[in-house]
């Protein structure tokens, strides 16, 4: 997928590219510099919110003030690109035939999504991401600065998904399943809490600078049991820019 994205992005006045992929749910993208991570993930969301208007295969071609919005959407994948006026169009249209015809050939299959089985043991495997996840950002920000994100992101989100209130932020900002929750949560939790999570990224994103950040090996000691949650699936939705 890089080298599809090099190959747009190698257009006279692309400045950047998206490329979504309905049946992986997964985005893939190459942006410019200055577009930081916060910026990028909104980018991604407003990407997917659109595409979610549009039916089959379509072209879309916006005139900016400063350039260009470009959308071609056509089967499993869909495409954005963000251009400066001096864009070269004829170019851009050649390009986008033959990457349409890379991607229509990917020879890589889906996984096969397995049915999410969510036992009590699955709670107590979303309490330890999430702590696992604090734990990433506590040696540059401090515990109580920590667990006040931890309480503002939960209360962002706490209306739109109930299931949060099981959960309780210590002084420590450690989390913790109120006692006997185990037994009331289901699958709605898993995304309940990616999207806590990428909340609370955000705040804790302003409030150190990261260098790199990777869900994955932050997890890594419980990746197999979020991996058959879906949980790093869920939680590239609510963060589409994110390596994970």
């Amino acid at each position: 997928m890089e080298n599809l994205l090099e190959q747009i992005k190698g257009v006279v006045g692309v400045s950047g590219v998206m490329i979504y992929d309905r049946e992986l749910d997964e985005t893939s993208m190459m942006m410019p510099a200055n577009f930081d991570e916060e910026f990028r993930d909104r980018l991604g969301g407003k990407f997917l919110d659109l595409l979610s208007f549009i039916e089959g295969s379509s072209k879309l071609r916006m005139k900016l003030s400063r350039g260009w919005l470009i959308i071609r959407s056509a089967g499993r994948f869909a495409i954005l690109i963000i251009a400066k006026s001096e864009l070269n169009m004829p170019t851009l249209d050649l390009v986008l035939k033959s990457i349409q015809v890379a991607l229509d050939n990917k020879i890589y299959t889906p996984p096969e999504k397995k049915e999410v089985v969510f036992t009590e043991e699955s709670s107590f495997t979303l309490v330890r991401a999430i702590n696992l996840l604090v734990d990433h950002f506590s040696d540059t920000i401090s515990r109580f600065q920590l667990a006040q994100m931890l309480r503002k992101s939960k209360s962002d989100l706490q209306e739109q998904y109930p299931d949060l209130k099981h959960f309780t932020v210590e002084h420590n900002a450690s989390v913790i399943l109120i006692k006997g929750s185990e037994s009331r949560l289901d699958s709605y939790s898993i995304e309940a809490v990616a999207a806590w999570m990428s909340q609370f990224k955000r705040y804790a994103n302003e409030g150190t600078v990261m260098v790199s950040f990777n869900l994955k090996e932050a997890t890594a000691e419980i990746r197999r049991d979020l991996d058959n949650l879906g949980f790093y699936r869920k939680f590239q939705q609510f963060a589409p820019s994110q390596k994970i």
